[in-house]
């Protein structure tokens, strides 16, 4: 096994202890796939999280996809499920998560991933490769009563389908795929947050840059860690830009709104709460050699509602996704282009 393979295992492999008996149920492991396809904007991001211990944790699975292929385009359509996280459901070597109704492995650079909801409505399956070295941050940031920890692969080749109802949305080699790990100890509901973001941009030379951020903060957002960037061209990582380096301003609706959520117990407990709603996101980075800026607009939001697994307390993630303007200068080169972008936070 090579440095790479070492390093895409490393990225993978489930943090959660998975034997033993007095294991605190405070841990975390979540995988999220995004997937962009250029040429007619249709997005899609699978997740599986790992929230507790076995025989005492559940795992859940969520979907979410947006197409002109799918309903006439008119928003995303997906589902959330929840498992009770039986023993033999995750395994490691290579990282293995099962249940009735999904199946995800992670394997070196490949990964498999199979997932239907328990209704029969959605069924989602594709193959996938990394396509450049993962990058990982280490678990040592303070978060929450805990830590937190990540490991980024921003690009792989996939090819696979969607399938809602008795429409399909087929997904090849031209799709763009970012691929995450999150991981570590805390509590769904404690007054933590984030947002990252996976940008993909083609310009009109041909160049393709995907960029993707990263920054901890409180719910409300006023209390912030310091973001990264990470800025990849032609599937090479070709500059950081970290801490005060990263400007970031949102663009609020001006009065509160309820947000559209995926069906479920959870979000049937909060059907009068409202909030305000991101219409855009603006983020520009620079330092003394170079720079960026992204226009993110925000043309579909659906929120998932998390809970804690042992105090009655909650956590409302946001998925936003929609077009984007990029502008940068590296170096000597300039790139400028119009893409697509998968964004969360937590509000």
């Amino acid at each position: 096994m090579n440095t790479a393979e070492q390093l895409l295992v490393l990225a993978s492999d489930v943090r959660t202890p998975l034997t033993d008996p007095h294991a605190p149920t405070d841990w975390k492991d979540w995988y999220h796939f995004a997937m962009v396809d250029p040429s007619d904007g249709t997005r899609l991001l699978a997740n599986v999280s790992l929230s507790g211990v076995p025989e005492r944790g559940q795992v859940i699975v969520s979907v979410l996809a947006m197409s002109p292929r799918l309903c006439g385009g008119a928003g995303s359509v997906g589902f959330v499920d929840d498992y009770e996280w039986r023993p033999g459901m995750v395994v490691r070597g290579p990282t293995r998560i099962t249940g009735p109704n999904f199946s995800w492995t992670l394997e070196g650079k490949r990964c498999e991933v199979e997932v239907r909801d328990k209704d029969g409505l959605f069924d989602l399956a594709f193959e996938g490769e990394a396509d450049m070295m993962p990058i990982v941050i280490p678990e040592f940031a303070p978060y929450g009563s805990g830590f937190i920890g990540w490991a980024i692969t921003p690009q792989m080749s996939v090819a696979g389908r969607f399938i809602a109802g008795e429409e399909t949305a087929e997904l090849d080699t031209d799709c763009y795929c970012y691929h995450d790990h999150n991981y570590g100890r805390f509590r769904w509901g404690e007054d933590i947050g984030w947002i990252w973001f996976t940008v993909y941009v083609r310009d009109a030379a041909g160049n393709t840059l995907s960029l993707v951020l990263h920054r901890g903060n409180n719910r409300d957002q006023t209390d912030c860690g310091a973001p990264y960037l990470f800025v990849f061209v032609n599937a090479k990582l070709r500059k950081v830009f970290s801490g005060a380096a990263v400007f970031l301003e949102w663009d609020w609706s001006p009065d509160p709104e309820l947000p559209p959520r995926l069906p479920g117990a959870l979000a049937t407990l909060f059907t009068e709460r409202t909030v305000r709603l991101p219409r855009g996101l603006r983020v520009v980075a620079a330092d003394d050699t170079d720079s960026v800026r992204l226009d993110l607009v925000n043309d579909d939001l659906t929120e998932l509602v998390l809970a804690d697994n042992e105090q009655r307390q909650y956590t409302f993630i946001d998925e936003m996704t929609g077009a984007v303007r990029m502008d940068a200068s590296l170096g000597d080169s300039q790139y400028e282009g119009d893409g697509y972008y998968y964004a969360e936070f937590v509000y």
